[in-house]
Order: C-alpha cells, then sequence, then structure tokens
C-alpha cells in the first residue's frame, strides 16, 4: 500500500489545513491512503496514483466517489471529506467514448447494457459534456425516434435523455416533431390489463411466483416510461415554444386523466406538471377555450381531487397542486380586471343581475313600487343607489363581485334574503351594507388567494378544499359573507367601522384557510367558531407567546441587561424626589400612638435630613426649614423591621407594625425613628434612604417598577422589530482586514 506523504512532515502530520485524508481504491489494486493537497493540480494527484500502480496513459483515468457516479473535478474537488473513500477509473472522456460507441452497435442486447449504463453516467455534469460534445444527444435521440428500443431499454433512453437535458449543455432546439410524437405515444400506452393478469394456467406455486415477479417488473418498466415520458413532455413545453402545438395536439387531457387515477405518486405529479405547463403556456387566442377544458373540467378536478384527499407528500406534487390551483384561482382574473360601465361587455347581462338581486330580495313585495328602486337599492348597500351599476367600475374586484353576488343570491337564496332581512330591520347606523361588503369582501377574497399573480416558483401553499366542489370560489364567497355578517353584529359595528371590521373579517378567513380544511363544510365550520372575541383571544395569546418568546432570545436579553442600569437610575432619582417631599409621621411612645406628629424631609442639594414637630395634617413650607438636623454624611447605618431597638415594644401592639418601621442610626447614642401606616411609603422611604447611603434598593416596590419600567422601554425600543423574527444567535461579525490602508481615488 502506498502513501502519498506530501504536504507532510517526516512523521506523516499534515502541516495544514489545505489537506484531505482519504482514500483510493481501484478494481485489482491495494488501497492508497492519500493526502490530498488542495494547491495541487487535479492531474497531478491522479498522475502520481497511476504511477504508483504502474498504469500507463494517466490521462485515460479520474478519481469518481465510490459510491456514487461523480467525477472529482476542479470545481467540485473541494466538497471532499475527511475519510471519503475515491476510486480511480475510466476518465468522462474513456467512458463517453466507450458508451457512445457501444451505443451504435447493432447487437440489442449490448446497446441495452449500454443503456442502462448511460442512466446513471448522465446524470454527472463532467460525464454528460463529453457525451454531449460526441454527439450523443443525438444519438438517443435517434434510437428513440427509430422505435428499436423497447421495454426497459426505451425507459433508460427516455431516462438518460432526460439526465442530459436538465444540464443545459445544449439547446432543446435539436429535438423534432418525430421525438415529440413518439414520446407523446410512450406517454399515451398503458399496459394491457389482460398482460398482467396474474393467473397462470400451472398451479404450481414457482411458476406463479415468476409470473408475479414478472408482471411487477414489468409494471415497473411501464411506470418508469409513462413517468419520462411526461416529464419530457412538460420539460419540452417550458423549453421549445415551436414544439407547443405538436404537444398539445399528440397528448390531450383525457390521455392524461388515466394515469391521474391509477399511476403511481410521482407519475401523477408529472401529469399535473404537464398540464400545469400546458396551461401556463397556452397561445392568447385559445387560452379561455384551453383553459375550459383543462382547468375547468370537472375530469380533470375530480381526479386531482382524488390526488389531494390521499395526503399528497413530496415537495414537488404539493408544488404542481399549488401552480394547478393558482391557474385556476387566475381564471377570475379577466373579470376581476374588468370595470362595469354602458360600453363594456355583457352590460345588458350584469344590469339583469341587478335586477335580480333587487327582486330576489324583496319578492314578497308588490311589484307596484317602481318609483321606490331607489330606496330598495339603498336597503341593499349600495352606495349609488340610483345607478348602482356605478358601484362596480373599480377594479378589483370589476364585475367578479357582482358575479359573486348574483351567485349567493340565485343559488343560497335562504340564506341572501335573511343577510338582506336583517339588516333592513336594524337601524340605519348599524345596519351591514350587503352591496357595499360584497365588494369588498370580493377583493379580499381575490387578494388572499392571490388572483390574477403569477404562480411563485417554490411554493407549496394550496388549499384542499377548493379541489372539493365545483364554483368553488363563488361557495368560499358565500361562507364568508355569513362570517362577514356574524362579525358585524359582533362587533355591534357602525359605517364607520367599515374598514375595522372587514381587517378582521379577513384574519378570520386567514386563519381558518391555513388550517387547510379538506372540504367547504369543514371550512364553514371552522370559520363559524373563529368569532371576534375568539379572534381577540388569539391575538393576546399570540402577543403573549411573541413577547415570552422574544424576552428569552439572547439578544433582548443582552439589551435588558444593557439598559437595566439607566431604568435603576430613574428610580433613584425618584426615591430621592420622594424624600425631598417629605412626610409625616405619627410620634410613638411605649410602643402607642401620643396622637402628635413631626416631619421629616431631604434637603434640595441631598445633604441633610431636616426633621420637626408639626400639626395632623399641616406640610411645612419649604422656605420654613425645620428645626432639626441630621447630615447625610453622618449616617451609619439604617435598621429596618425587628433590627430596630424598640421593635419587642411595637409587637402586639395594634395600629403598629414591625414590618413597617426603622431607625437612622448618625450616632452611637442617637437614632431616628419612623413608623410608616403603609408598606407602599415604607419601601419608597427606606429606598430612598438605601440609595443616600449608597446601598442597593432591595424592596418588591423596586423590583415591581424595574421590571415595569424595563419592559416599556423594551417594547418601545423593539418597535422596529415587529414581524421580524429575532435570531437566536448574533450575526458572525467578519475579521478585521489586514490593513487599514484603504486607497481612494477621485476623479
Amino acid at each position: 500500500m502506498a502513501v502519498i506523504m506530501t504536504g507532510t512532515d517526516y512523521r506523516g502530520r499534515v502541516l495544514d489545513d489545505n489537506t484531505v485524508r482519504l482514500a483510493v481504491t481501484m478494481k485489482g489494486q491495494n488501497a492508497q491512503l492519500v493526502v490530498f493537497e488542495q494547491d495541487k493540480p487535479l492531474r497531478n494527484i491522479i498522475m502520481r496514483l497511476c504511477e504508483d500502480w504502474s498504469l500507463s496513459n494517466h490521462a485515460e483515468y479520474s478519481l469518481q466517489y465510490q459510491d456514487a457516479f461523480i467525477y472529482v473535478t476542479e470545481k467540485n474537488r473541494h466538497e471532499l471529506k475527511k475519510g471519503t473513500i475515491l476510486k480511480l477509473t475510466d476518465s468522462p472522456h474513456k467512458a463517453a467514448l466507450d458508451l457512445f460507441n457501444t451505443l451504435r452497435s447493432s447487437d440489442q442486447e449490448e446497446r441495452h447494457q449500454a443503456l442502462k449504463k448511460l442512466t446513471i453516467a448522465s446524470s454527472d455534469v463532467a460525464f454528460a459534456t463529453e457525451f454531449i460534445a460526441k454527439k450523443g444527444s443525438g444519438l438517443l435521440l435517434g434510437l428513440v425516434e427509430g422505435g428499436e428500443e423497447r421495454g426497459e431499454s426505451l425507459g433508460c433512453a427516455l431516462s438518460a435523455f432526460l439526465e442530459l437535458m436538465d444540464h443545459s449543455i445544449v439547446s432543446w432546439d435539436l429535438l423534432t416533431a418525430v421525438f415529440v410524437k413518439r414520446v407523446a405515444n410512450c406517454a399515451k400506452e398503458s399496459p394491457d390489463p389482460k398482460e398482467s393478469s396474474l393467473a397462470p394456467k400451472s398451479m404450481d406455486p414457482v411458476v406463479i411466483k415468476n409470473a408475479e415477479d414478472a408482471a411487477i417488473a414489468k409494471k415497473v418498466i411501464n411506470d418508469v416510461i409513462t413517468h419520462k415520458s411526461l416529464s419530457l413532455l412538460e420539460a419540452i413545453v417550458n423549453n421549445c415554444p415551436d414544439l407547443y402545438s405538436t404537444v398539445a395536439d399528440e397528448i390531450t387531457f383525457k390521455d392524461i386523466i388515466p394515469h391521474l387515477n391509477t399511476g403511481s405518486q410521482e407519475i401523477k405529479t408529472s401529469c399535473i406538471a404537464l398540464i400545469n405547463a400546458l396551461c401556463l403556456h397556452a397561445p392568447e387566442d385559445n387560452k379561455k377555450a384551453f383553459f375550459d377544458d383543462a382547468l375547468a373540467s370537472k375530469e380533470v378536478r375530480v381526479a386531482i381531487l382524488e390526488v389531494v384527499q390521499k395526503n399528497p407528500t413530496g415537495s414537488d406534487m404539493l408544488h404542481q397542486l399549488y401552480v394547478f390551483q393558482q391557474l385556476n384561482f387566475n381564471l377570475l382574473e379577466r373579470k376581476m380586471n374588468t370595470k362595469l360601465s354602458a360600453n363594456s361587455e355583457n352590460f345588458s347581462k350584469y344590469k339583469e343581475y341587478l335586477m335580480d338581486l333587487r327582486r330576489i330580495a324583496f319578492s314578497n313585495e308588490t311589484e307596484s313600487k317602481k318609483a321606490n328602486y331607489t330606496a330598495d337599492y339603498r336597503k341593499l348597500g349600495f352606495q349609488d343607489c340610483a345607478n348602482p351599476s356605478q358601484d362596480f367600475t373599480q377594479s378589483p374586484p370589476g364585475v367578479l363581485a357582482l358575479d359573486c353576488m348574483h351567485y349567493i343570491a340565485t343559488q343560497h337564496r335562504p340564506d341572501y334574503t335573511r343577510h338582506v332581512l336583517e339588516n333592513s330591520s336594524r337601524g340605519l347606523e348599524h345596519e351591514c351594507p350587503f352591496g357595499r361588503t360584497g365588494i369588498a369582501l370580493t377583493r379580499i377574497c381575490c387578494e388572499i388567494l392571490n388572483v390574477g399573480e403569477t404562480p411563485d416558483e417554490t411554493s407549496q401553499d394550496f388549499y384542499p378544499l377548493f379541489f372539493a366542489c365545483d364554483n368553488a370560489f363563488f361557495e368560499f364567497f358565500c361562507i364568508c359573507v355569513h362570517r362577514l355578517n356574524k362579525t358585524w353584529k359582533e362587533m355591534r359595528a357602525t359605517l364607520q367601522d367599515f374598514d375595522k371590521v372587514m381587517d378582521v373579517v379577513k384574519e378570520q378567513i386567514e386563519r381558518a384557510l391555513n388550517e387547510k380544511q379538506l372540504s367547504m363544510i369543514k371550512f364553514r365550520t371552522r370559520l363559524g367558531q373563529l368569532s371576534y372575541n375568539e379572534i381577540l383571544r388569539l391575538r393576546n395569546v399570540e402577543r403573549s407567546k411573541k413577547e415570552e418568546w422574544d424576552s428569552q432570545a439572547p439578544p433582548v436579553v443582552a439589551l435588558r441587561e444593557k439598559i437595566k442600569p439607566e431604568i435603576l437610575d430613574v428610580i433613584k432619582r425618584q426615591r430621592l424626589n420622594f424624600l425631598k417631599e417629605g412626610m409625616q409621621f405619627p410620634k410613638i411612645a411605649r410602643g402607642r400612638s401620643t396622637g402628635k406628629f413631626w416631619y421629616c424631609r431631604l434637603s434640595p442639594n441631598n445633604k441633610v435630613l431636616q426633621y420637626g414637630d408639626t400639626e395632623d395634617g399641616v406640610v411645612p413650607s419649604i422656605d420654613d426649614p425645620l428645626q432639626n438636623k441630621i447630615l447625610v454624611a453622618d449616617i451609619q447605618t439604617l435598621n429596618v423591621g425587628k433590627e430596630c431597638y424598640f421593635a419587642k415594644e411595637l409587637k402586639n401592639r395594634r395600629g403598629t407594625t414591625v414590618n413597617t418601621c426603622c431607625s437612622i442610626i448618625y450616632d452611637p447614642d442617637n437614632s431616628l425613628d419612623f413608623f410608616f401606616i403603609n408598606q407602599p411609603s415604607f419601601d419608597l422611604w427606606i429606598d430612598g434612604i438605601n440609595t443616600l447611603i449608597g446601598k442597593e434598593m432591595t424592596s418588591h416596590q423596586t423590583q415591581t417598577d424595574l421590571e415595569t419600567l424595563l419592559t416599556m422601554e423594551m417594547k418601545l425600543r423593539l418597535l422596529d422589530t415587529t414581524n421580524i423574527t429575532i435570531p437566536t444567535e448574533q450575526p458572525i461579525i467578519p475579521p478585521p482586514p489586514s490593513n487599514l490602508n484603504f486607497h481612494f481615488r477621485f476623479e
């Protein structure tokens, strides 16, 4: 076993971090332990290995991962990890040349084995580059077009071709209509049920087992062919505009539906992806008809509904379902952007819709009230009662809003009439205007569902309930109208609260949608549970959780500690101001009140405690200094509670408490004694004295004030981080530059 020790000392230890220890194997040779130097040319390392194994023509060899068909190249060599096992094998050039020549062989079995190898090798970009450079993609194209490859060989050819094209090395323009038709036929073909029958004539268990294995193997091959054919057709639609019509003519949605019903999840994903691609790239002149055949087709919707109900997984499947649903929502874009006017298309139809809204709402009244049309439209909640069509001149939501309102009036007549009658019986101030709210609600639904927006390239956010019924958007609107009316009543709203109500309703809809209900019925139930009070409760819970989480985040904890001294200084200043205002205290003798009072306060310069007798309720003027004084500098200590010498006298005496008394010791034989009538005053006074003599404030009131002020200050400082996740770790600070001799050139 040879060892390359370049980059090590005499003991074999690595001298720097620019090396990786790994093993290299080769068939028929002993493995080598290698110190792989990243700063040396890869070809030099391969040449050294070839020399140790006595191999000539080192240009024909390359390094490859032991457990994957991935060549080590100058581009990916830095991904090598310590302990990686590589193998020395044919270079991409030699491997590509050998497979290319074998694929040109007339021997079908040789081509079959070569195609199996090519399926694996094509995923490597180094090999793919060499194979394509030898016109290998064109060779594969001819093999598929010729129709000679069948079964597993055909599946391998399609897989390899798709892998090669995914590297974007060669243009898709090399494809031909003949190739597209061949691939489309492969996608349409399905195994004959008779061929897969597992009922052999012989009842021998061995024969039965062999028949089962053969049927399973055949199904696997057919699934591969179907899956790769559908994937290729999708790629052709996305990359070859000139071949779009060929694909659309060769494979229809009726051809795709059987695979949606019975195929594997991979096949179903490819089916939906192909439908999406055909719809996204449909020509403008026949896009509407095309969408009606595909997206609005009940057969397609039912087939996809079965996929949704089986709880699909996989990021690709979820993304394709999202795209399909987004394309369905986008069918409403034209109406959403169409303003209603006398010159607009279908104006007479929409004018009749407005008449229907009035007729259905007031069907129990006589028809002799033509002069009251304006009053009726006012009851219906339109802003322009004389000409309600003017309410639909804004887009979005355009005439889509009138479509939604007409749908609920005709398809959910009881709900509509009840809604109108309920609001007609309310006072003008509290009525929920159906017309105005219907228009605003349609706009909200379009915003939530992103109607008219191009599908996101990575999103997987789809809503199963929209696959569960026909006219899903309009049914969704009807459920939301019911919730809106309830929320209006729960909030006791007036017209002045219109925007606030719509904001709450939007939140209710979004919360219910985010739970991904499987049907409209379940969505209606959940939306009904999200009352206005429930929304307020959820907001409070979420706010509390966020505040709790934010308070534990290391950056927030660090900020609290940083501003804590500032807050304590504020509290200290407040306590000193409390001392300067002063307090009146009762005189106590032998544990009892004498009925007399004295007053004590701190001088404005914080250096002297002034005290003296006073009448009950009388506050001495600041200009009238008290008779007695104690220098703050003379205060030796502060005794509190049981530490006071008179604590025993106070015990068991009514009207006094040991917990709210203190003594200032300013002379070995003298003290100034205080008795407080309540705990808050005691806390403030003790904190003030401790601040004067340089001790910490230890009262419960200080802790309460500190937490309150800290919380308020933190909220103010974190206002700009609303809806921003606070990281748990601080960002990495880059190292300083090697020097600060920056060069600036001014012109």
